[in-house]
């Protein structure tokens, strides 16, 4: 059984300042000047919102163009912000949280134009990779849940009364909610 204790010790962990791990080898982000990346959010809410600024400020320093989609919730939107930006000719696209399977058509266009997709926080790294994805980006979902967890237990001193809802359309959501310990 958890203790308040041992949740604010374990929330310690999830508070602490993250080390920056980067490439081994020095990368020249001059070579990509001019270019254009699009990152197509689910949705906008605080949390990918926060995902968003993070992206446009990386994009700004790195001396390239980042395009941010809102998805609006919806599986149209999706397909229409993947094929504007393979119409536009997008240098390189993220889905964040965007099942794949549910654009396979973008995705094909993607493809046939040459403009990597990068599938994020949908599902496990180790999940085999939906035709026109180039690769798996994601959290420990386990681990993010278990952080979640505990941050309501010390939020509450012990006494949280939690419901977890989520859309179903999310593999990497599911790992989070039915964290156990």
């Amino acid at each position: 059984a958890l203790h308040l204790g041992h949740t604010v010790v374990l929330m310690d962990k999830w508070t602490a300042e993250v080390p920056l791990v980067g490439p081994s080898k020095p990368y020249d982000m001059a070579a990509n000047s001019g270019k254009e990346y699009w990152l197509l959010l689910t949705l906008v809410n605080q949390f990918s919102g926060a995902i968003a600024d993070g992206f446009e400020g990386a994009a700004e320093a790195a001396g390239v163009k980042g395009v941010v989609f809102d998805g609006k919730g919806t599986v149209n939107e999706w397909n229409k912000g993947l094929n504007q930006a393979v119409a536009q000719g997008a240098d390189g696209i993220i889905l964040w949280g965007i099942p794949p399977e549910l654009v396979q058509e973008g995705l094909d266009a993607a493809v046939a134009a040459g403009i990597p997709v990068i599938d994020s926080v949908n599902g496990s790294v180790d999940d085999p990779l939906q035709a026109g994805v180039l690769a798996h980006v994601d959290v420990n979902a386990y681990e993010w849940g278990d952080a979640l967890a505990n941050w309501m237990l010390a939020e509450s001193n012990c006494q949280a009364n939690v419901g977890v809802v989520w859309p179903p359309a999310f593999g990497g959501l599911d790992k989070i909610a039915n964290q156990t310990r």
